[in-house]
């Protein structure tokens, strides 16, 4: 396993590299999704300038929440970007059995092919929004806190890496799933406000079957208490446990059901290609 992160890191230091060859594409890309965010805030200040709380969120914490789920998802778009090209057809195209001719796992391999620069603006926003809310925030963080928060941000990552993972395993029975991880990436959408404006049945989606809700809004009412938690009744005394408890057991279903169906499609496969 350490010789395997140690290959892993060099390889992505020479991606990197070879990334900073193409300076314009990467300024490019990095202001195209910096525009996009910026975009997305200044609706968000506008919705506000009319309004107290949305969803029983005041500003601040809606940005603690948006900053959460940015610093994330651009976490995920820097190393787990490869895998849309092979659910979009790279494996019928015989891209499996390169990797299959490698000593090393097919997914570290697909990992390895791509970090995404473009990452730098969601990750910088991210950041830059946690760091205000949590200066804003009526919420005294102390190391504790820090620490659930980067617990948080790794469950987070686990669910988007183990969600893309299932669709992306499906290319391997029908030779591409990229339209189906388009459409539920899309999903993501819904997750910029807070999840608790919606009826039951798309709180049943976002916080179950596509939970994306649990990258960022659950673990935002770890500290914002005022907030009930959607489809679940939970005691004062035990609200933090278990969110904790709720956010911990969704990342490790959907991971193991990732990886089960992962292994299934590479044992059950019948791409063409060379």
């Amino acid at each position: 396993m350490a010789e395997l992160i140690k290959i892993y890191l060099r390889v992505i230091a020479y991606r990197l590299y070879g990334a900073a060859q193409y300076k314009m594409d990467f300024l490019v890309g990095m202001l195209g999704l910096l525009v996009q965010q910026l975009i997305i805030l200044i609706l968000l200040f506008t919705i506000f300038s009319g309004i107290d709380s949305l969803g029983g969120l005041t500003l601040n914490q809606v940005l603690f929440m948006i900053g959460l789920g940015q610093l994330v998802r651009g976490l995920d778009i820097a190393y787990n970007d490869y895998i849309w090209v092979e659910a979009f057809g790279g494996f019928s195209e015989g891209s499996l059995y390169q990797y299959l001719t490698r000593p090393m796992p097919i997914y570290l391999q697909i990992l390895m092919n791509r970090v995404n620069t473009e990452s730098v603006g969601p990750i910088a926003i991210g950041i830059a929004l946690l760091a205000v809310s949590i200066h804003r925030l009526n919420v005294e963080f102390n190391v504790n806190d820090f620490l659930v928060l980067a617990y948080f941000i790794f469950t987070g990552a686990v669910i988007l890496f183990s969600l893309k993972l299932i669709v992306a395993s499906l290319s391997l029975w029908w030779g591409r799933s990229g339209e189906l991880m388009q459409v539920i990436h899309e999903f993501v959408e819904f997750t910029r406000y807070p999840v608790s404006i919606y009826g039951w049945i798309l709180q049943s989606v976002l916080l179950v079957f596509i939970p994306f809700g649990l990258v960022s809004f659950i673990p935002t009412l770890y500290w914002i208490e005022s907030v009930p938690i959607p489809l679940f009744s939970v005691p004062a005394e035990s609200r933090k446990l278990a969110i904790l408890a709720y956010v911990t057991s969704i990342s490790i279903i959907y991971f193991l059901l990732g990886s089960y169906v992962w292994r299934k499609g590479l044992q059950s496969t019948a791409n063409t290609g060379t």
